[in-house]
């Protein structure tokens, strides 16, 4: 889940870090979520970003449909549960050599991903 730091002068929440629960890219407005109360920030009025490169990288949503999204809807249902099989024997294979505990968290997301689909087409 994306993080962002409230940095509008003055604002009780100034400093706080907060999930973003949505963007809206035409308006550049972060909705962010504090506790039950939801509040909207320009982009101006926030810092420090930080992707998350496990659950959604940003280099995945670039023509307005998520990669993995497009990924089941052009692949059988034995395609697309052998793509998630095999990205998460990929992502156990490298953590050691690579990227660590974010591979191995690709890892989980992907079997989360594979036991998530299986559930639902039964």
């Amino acid at each position: 889940m994306t993080k962002v730091r409230i940095v509008k002068k003055g604002d009780c929440r100034e400093g706080t870090i907060f999930p973003v629960v949505y963007v809206d890219v035409e308006t550049d407005l972060y909705t962010i979520l504090d506790g039950a109360t939801v509040h909207v920030y320009h982009f101006t009025e926030l810092m420090e970003i930080e992707e998350d490169l496990v659950n959604r990288p940003p280099h995945y949503g670039n023509g307005g449909i998520e990669c993995i999204d497009y990924m089941e809807d052009n692949m059988s249902e034995t395609m697309f549960l052998g793509y998630l099989e095999g990205n998460v024997k990929k992502y156990m294979h490298r953590y050691r050599y690579k990227n660590g505990v974010q591979d191995l968290r690709k890892a989980e997301w992907y079997l989360n991903r594979l036991v998530t689909t299986m559930e639902k087409n039964g």
